[in-house]
């Protein structure tokens, strides 16, 4: 995770975002914590506003898309972690975090894919950036290497309840 934070383009992002939601709290909307849906609220208004032409509207979806992108890493990450606790409870055995991270990138795929179309190289570039070149690769290890750390701390713990 140390990846997301220690971006030099950390700032620019958080600068986009702030600027997105200044637009939905103006047009009084409420916000919403899944980041897909306000990404849709977002890019409703961007293609309602008259004040762009249609490359300008294009340029500003495939930015937001970047720029949304980046948040849904964070996102995804500590949905992943959280599933993957819940998973474990149950189960009584660890998630397979790779597949998890992999399925979670694809819905975001196909959902930017079937809102803004193969028109937008933005969406060949994520896919190559997130799925193709496994970008995700070290996020993925940490997660799976902390998970592993969660579990040996609650069998340690279990196995010492039961000594006593």
């Amino acid at each position: 995770m140390s990846t997301l934070v220690g971006n030099n383009s950390s700032q620019f992002y958080d600068n986009v975002i702030r600027e997105l939601s200044m637009i939905v709290n103006n047009e009084k909307i409420i916000s919403h914590n899944n980041p897909v849906l306000a990404l849709e609220i977002k890019l409703y208004y961007v293609m309602k506003s008259s004040k762009y032409n249609s490359t300008q509207k294009d340029e500003i979806l495939k930015r937001m898309i970047t720029e949304w992108t980046k948040a849904l890493e964070y996102k995804a990450t500590e949905l992943i972690k959280e599933y993957a606790q819940v998973y474990q409870k149950i189960y009584q055995k660890p998630l397979d975090l790779q597949y998890a991270y992999i399925s979670i990138l694809k819905k975001v795929k196909y959902f930017a894919q079937e809102r803004y179309g193969e028109r937008l190289n933005i969406i060949r570039s994520f896919y190559c950036r997130y799925l193709e070149q496994q970008h995700w690769q070290e996020l993925v290890e940490g997660i799976i290497a902390e998970s592993q750390r969660r579990m040996q701390a609650v069998f340690l713990q279990r196995k010492q309840q039961g000594n006593n």
